[in-house]
Protein backbone atom coordinates (compact mmCIF):
# COMPACT_ATOMS: atom_id res chain seq x y z
CA UNK A 1 0.00 0.00 0.00
CA UNK A 2 1.19 3.80 -0.93
CA UNK A 3 0.87 6.37 1.42
CA UNK A 4 -2.39 8.05 1.65
CA UNK A 5 -2.73 10.85 -1.02
CA UNK A 6 -4.52 13.42 0.25
CA UNK A 7 -4.52 13.14 4.11
CA UNK A 8 -7.70 10.98 4.10
CA UNK A 9 -6.40 7.97 4.90
CA UNK A 10 -7.11 6.45 1.55
CA UNK A 11 -4.02 4.37 0.07
CA UNK A 12 -3.57 3.05 -3.52
CA UNK A 13 -3.14 -0.78 -3.33
CA UNK A 14 0.44 -1.00 -5.20
CA UNK A 15 0.00 -4.37 -6.53
CA UNK A 16 -2.33 -3.67 -8.67
CA UNK A 17 -1.08 -0.70 -10.68
CA UNK A 18 2.49 -2.83 -10.73
CA UNK A 19 0.76 -5.97 -12.33
CA UNK A 20 -1.07 -3.41 -14.97
CA UNK A 21 2.32 -1.69 -15.46
CA UNK A 22 4.74 -5.05 -16.13
CA UNK A 23 1.70 -6.05 -18.14
CA UNK A 24 1.81 -3.07 -20.46
CA UNK A 25 5.81 -2.99 -20.43
CA UNK A 26 5.46 -7.15 -21.62
CA UNK A 27 2.99 -6.05 -24.10
CA UNK A 28 4.36 -3.12 -25.64
CA UNK A 29 8.24 -4.40 -25.27
CA UNK A 30 6.98 -7.34 -27.15
CA UNK A 31 6.03 -5.26 -30.57
CA UNK A 32 9.56 -3.08 -30.56
CA UNK A 33 12.58 -4.06 -32.04
CA UNK A 34 14.55 -2.68 -28.59
CA UNK A 35 18.14 -4.31 -30.58
CA UNK A 36 17.32 -1.86 -33.27
CA UNK A 37 15.94 0.85 -31.03
CA UNK A 38 19.41 0.56 -28.90
CA UNK A 39 20.99 1.10 -32.58
CA UNK A 40 19.25 3.94 -33.33
CA UNK A 41 19.69 5.59 -30.40
CA UNK A 42 23.42 5.14 -29.95
CA UNK A 43 23.34 6.68 -33.60
CA UNK A 44 20.72 9.61 -32.35
CA UNK A 45 23.69 10.02 -29.82
CA UNK A 46 26.71 10.02 -31.79
CA UNK A 47 25.00 13.16 -34.20
CA UNK A 48 23.88 14.74 -31.27
CA UNK A 49 27.65 14.48 -30.12
CA UNK A 50 28.81 15.81 -33.60
CA UNK A 51 26.74 18.98 -32.68
CA UNK A 52 27.61 19.47 -29.33
CA UNK A 53 31.30 18.99 -30.45
CA UNK A 54 30.37 21.71 -33.64
CA UNK A 55 29.85 24.10 -31.13
CA UNK A 56 32.37 23.17 -28.89
CA UNK A 57 34.85 24.07 -31.47
CA UNK A 58 32.97 27.61 -32.33
CA UNK A 59 32.96 28.64 -28.94
CA UNK A 60 36.78 28.40 -28.62
CA UNK A 61 37.99 31.16 -27.12
CA UNK A 62 34.66 33.34 -26.84
CA UNK A 63 33.38 34.35 -23.71
CA UNK A 64 29.82 32.25 -23.20
CA UNK A 65 27.96 35.07 -21.11
CA UNK A 66 24.80 32.88 -18.72
CA UNK A 67 26.62 31.02 -15.85
CA UNK A 68 24.39 27.79 -17.17
CA UNK A 69 25.60 27.91 -20.29
CA UNK A 70 29.15 27.81 -19.32
CA UNK A 71 28.46 24.26 -17.03
CA UNK A 72 26.75 23.22 -20.63
CA UNK A 73 29.61 24.06 -22.27
CA UNK A 74 31.94 22.19 -20.08
CA UNK A 75 29.97 19.32 -19.87
CA UNK A 76 30.10 19.11 -23.73
CA UNK A 77 33.87 19.38 -23.32
CA UNK A 78 34.34 16.04 -20.46
CA UNK A 79 32.48 13.99 -23.52
CA UNK A 80 34.39 11.33 -24.97
CA UNK A 81 36.38 12.18 -28.06
CA UNK A 82 34.19 11.80 -31.34
CA UNK A 83 34.18 8.41 -33.00
CA UNK A 84 35.57 8.47 -36.36
CA UNK A 85 33.07 7.37 -37.74
CA UNK A 86 30.20 9.81 -38.77
CA UNK A 87 26.52 9.51 -38.66
CA UNK A 88 24.12 11.64 -40.59
CA UNK A 89 20.23 12.55 -40.44
CA UNK A 90 19.60 10.87 -43.75
CA UNK A 91 21.56 7.64 -42.40
CA UNK A 92 18.78 7.85 -39.20
CA UNK A 93 16.52 8.51 -40.90
CA UNK A 94 17.21 5.24 -43.49
CA UNK A 95 17.75 3.35 -40.25
CA UNK A 96 14.35 4.11 -38.53
CA UNK A 97 12.30 5.62 -40.48
CA UNK A 98 9.43 5.57 -37.84
CA UNK A 99 11.50 8.26 -35.29
CA UNK A 100 11.49 10.60 -37.62
CA UNK A 101 10.73 13.20 -34.93
CA UNK A 102 13.58 12.81 -33.19
CA UNK A 103 16.19 13.17 -35.59
CA UNK A 104 14.52 16.56 -37.25
CA UNK A 105 14.32 17.93 -33.61
CA UNK A 106 17.90 17.53 -33.51
CA UNK A 107 18.72 18.26 -36.94
CA UNK A 108 16.71 21.47 -36.22
CA UNK A 109 18.66 22.61 -32.72
CA UNK A 110 22.10 20.69 -32.85
CA UNK A 111 23.26 23.74 -35.74
CA UNK A 112 21.87 26.28 -33.73
CA UNK A 113 23.38 25.64 -30.33
CA UNK A 114 26.13 27.51 -30.62
CA UNK A 115 24.09 30.25 -31.04
CA UNK A 116 22.56 29.54 -27.92
CA UNK A 117 25.27 29.28 -25.79
CA UNK A 118 26.60 32.55 -26.88
CA UNK A 119 23.53 34.01 -25.67
CA UNK A 120 22.77 35.36 -29.51
CA UNK A 121 19.30 32.85 -29.41
CA UNK A 122 17.20 32.04 -27.12
CA UNK A 123 16.76 28.37 -26.72
CA UNK A 124 13.00 28.76 -25.92
CA UNK A 125 12.96 29.82 -29.87
CA UNK A 126 14.74 27.10 -31.06
CA UNK A 127 13.10 24.38 -29.14
CA UNK A 128 8.97 25.94 -30.16
CA UNK A 129 9.80 27.87 -33.67
CA UNK A 130 7.50 31.00 -33.96
CA UNK A 131 6.03 29.79 -31.03
CA UNK A 132 4.65 26.53 -32.60
CA UNK A 133 4.62 23.21 -30.52
CA UNK A 134 5.38 21.45 -34.44
CA UNK A 135 8.48 20.41 -33.56
CA UNK A 136 7.93 19.03 -30.03
CA UNK A 137 4.62 17.67 -29.81
CA UNK A 138 5.84 14.51 -32.57
CA UNK A 139 8.48 13.64 -29.87
CA UNK A 140 6.48 13.18 -26.69
CA UNK A 141 2.73 12.11 -28.55
CA UNK A 142 4.17 10.40 -31.31
CA UNK A 143 8.11 8.96 -30.67
CA UNK A 144 8.85 5.40 -30.08
CA UNK A 145 9.57 5.67 -26.47
CA UNK A 146 7.02 8.59 -26.04
CA UNK A 147 4.21 5.84 -27.20
CA UNK A 148 5.50 3.48 -24.64
CA UNK A 149 5.82 6.10 -21.22
CA UNK A 150 2.47 7.35 -22.22
CA UNK A 151 0.89 4.15 -22.80
CA UNK A 152 2.70 3.12 -19.12
CA UNK A 153 1.28 6.34 -17.54
CA UNK A 154 -2.16 5.82 -19.03
CA UNK A 155 -2.65 2.15 -17.31
CA UNK A 156 -0.79 3.38 -14.25
CA UNK A 157 -3.34 6.14 -13.72
CA UNK A 158 -6.64 4.07 -15.03
CA UNK A 159 -5.18 1.36 -11.84
CA UNK A 160 -5.07 4.19 -9.34
CA UNK A 161 -8.57 5.74 -10.98
CA UNK A 162 -10.41 1.99 -10.76
CA UNK A 163 -9.63 2.22 -6.86
CA UNK A 164 -10.82 5.84 -6.41
CA UNK A 165 -13.91 5.75 -7.92
CA UNK A 166 -14.90 2.21 -5.58
CA UNK A 167 -13.93 4.96 -2.67
CA UNK A 168 -16.42 7.97 -4.62
CA UNK A 169 -15.07 9.91 -7.55
CA UNK A 170 -12.01 11.56 -8.78
CA UNK A 171 -10.68 15.12 -9.61
CA UNK A 172 -8.24 15.73 -12.13
CA UNK A 173 -5.88 18.69 -12.35
CA UNK A 174 -2.90 18.26 -14.92
CA UNK A 175 -0.33 20.37 -14.39
CA UNK A 176 2.19 20.88 -16.78
CA UNK A 177 3.85 23.02 -19.62
CA UNK A 178 4.84 21.05 -21.94
CA UNK A 179 2.89 19.52 -25.65
CA UNK A 180 0.08 17.59 -23.71
CA UNK A 181 1.03 14.44 -25.44
CA UNK A 182 0.93 12.49 -21.98
CA UNK A 183 -2.04 14.40 -20.61
CA UNK A 184 -4.03 13.68 -23.94
CA UNK A 185 -4.03 9.93 -23.20
CA UNK A 186 -4.33 10.03 -19.42
CA UNK A 187 -7.36 12.49 -19.92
Amino acid sequence: YAAPVDGSGWSAELAAVEAALCECVRVRSAALDLEAARDFTAKLEQLCDQYAHAACCALEGVEVPAAHHRRLLAWFGGRPALRSERVSAEMLYALSPEVTAQVKLVEHCGPQLAAVLRGELDHTSVLFPGGSLDLLRPVYEGGLLAELYNACVVVAVRAVVAQLERRGGVHALEVGAGTGGTAAGVL
